[in-house]
């Protein structure tokens, strides 16, 4: 039986994993050594003050320390967690999307937690993740799904166009669903 992992867009829940797995994440990149805390602070001061009205796309500590305050090179990043941590690297580009193919997922949720559930093989999930250094995402996805959950790093672009490529086959499949509805 597949997971129904709906959450509405900006619900309470939503903001709590917002906040928790974006200062954890953060915390981390200070603790491994990958970020000074003087750079950490002066994201979390731009994070809280977009917070409220950011999209969901936008809003992460790791888009402002690499984007916007150049302060983390993602490239130190990604070879951190394969290194030290033992994960692989997935190219979502060169990965097949299907909408609600096994995993049936609220993309609001996949934006919260720069994190993509990208295929189901027997009892284990495939995640592509950006915050695998956020013990609240990997906390978060591992009840939700309750089985088994093999992890893989991503880039931050990979990611997002990964998301966007569901956002837009999720769009064509409920378009083609109404079609059939329509049709006698």
């Amino acid at each position: 039986m597949d997971a129904d992992l709906s959450i509405s867009t900006r619900t309470p829940e939503l903001q709590t994993l917002i906040l928790r797995s974006n200062r954890y994440f953060g915390a981390s990149l200070v603790e491994h050594g990958l970020l000074a805390q003087a750079n950490l602070e002066t994201a979390f001061e731009q994070f809280n003050q977009g917070l409220h009205d950011a999209e969901l796309s936008q809003v992460s500590i790791l888009n402002l320390l690499m984007n916007d305050l150049g302060s983390l090179d993602e490239a130190d990043l990604l070879a951190y967690q394969m290194d030290s941590v033992g994960l692989s690297l997935i190219d979502l580009d060169a990965v097949k999307l299907r909408p609600r193919r096994k995993v049936n997922v609220d993309l609001s949720l996949c934006w919260a937690s720069l994190t993509l559930p990208f295929d189901r093989m027997d009892r284990s999930y495939l995640l592509a993740t950006c915050y695998y250094l956020s013990e609240p995402v990997v906390r978060y996805w591992s009840e939700l799904l309750q089985e088994n959950v093999i992890w893989y790093v991503t880039t931050m672009d990979h990611l997002s166009r990964g998301i966007a490529r569901l956002e837009a086959l999720q769009e064509v499949s409920e378009s083609e669903l109404q079609t059939t509805q329509l049709l006698p």
